[in-house]
């Protein structure tokens, strides 16, 4: 059985200079605050479509057996052209991953300034927890949002779902400019105690 080396013995890093503490907060605030909002708008385009789809599903069962109401109901839903929606969700799906991109390299490129190693892990690890964390807060929101629109009716879903969007979005930044400074500088700490293991 090897022996236990004891607390004393083992490797500790130096403290984290001011630069680098410095460095990593900047680059978790703007790392986390671009990629969680560009994460928050793939989800929330996942949340409208699902919608949608819920409430053409109810309409075309509200109105099956009904005649001459359903025939309208499919002609009204075959005359929709979807190009304008396509485009939307392409321009937007590009926005999102523009955010996340510009969020990865700001930090990437802070770290790297400071001379903090594996810049590039640590901030697609932070940015890999933060989003997932941030997608899980939009996606039980998103429910909130679905029972808000049922309730008020159909004419109540755009201004239900476009409030939602807007905060969403804005809680997205709130919480990646708090919780992004926090996480990065942990995950710097991190990489340093195990560099400092590798080198006992």
């Amino acid at each position: 059985m090897a022996a236990r080396v004891p607390r004393s013995a083992r490797v500790r890093p130096a403290p984290m200079p001011p630069h680098v503490r410095r460095a990593a907060r900047d680059a978790g605030g703007w790392g986390l605050t671009l990629a969680s909002m560009g994460a928050t708008i793939v989800v929330a385009l996942s949340a409208v479509a699902t919608l949608v789809a819920i409430a053409r599903w109810l309409l075309v069962e509200l109105v099956a057996g009904s005649e001459g109401v359903e025939d309208a109901v499919d002609a009204w839903l075959q005359r929709i052209d979807p190009t304008p929606w396509i485009i939307m969700v392409v321009v937007a799906l590009l926005v999102a991953a523009g955010l996340v991109a510009l969020g990865a390299t700001a930090s990437i490129r802070i770290l790297r300034r400071a001379g903090v190693p594996r810049a590039r892990e640590i901030t697609w690890w932070c940015c890999g927890v933060g989003t997932l964390v941030q997608g899980a807060l939009t996606i039980a929101s998103s429910g909130v949002t679905a029972l808000l629109g049922l309730v008020t009716g159909g004419l109540g879903v755009p201004i239900v779902v476009g409030a939602w969007l807007a905060t969403s979005l804005a809680l997205s930044a709130l919480i990646g400019y708090l919780a992004g400074p926090r996480l990065w500088v942990a995950r710097v700490r991190h990489e340093a105690e195990r560099a400092a293991a590798g080198r006992g």
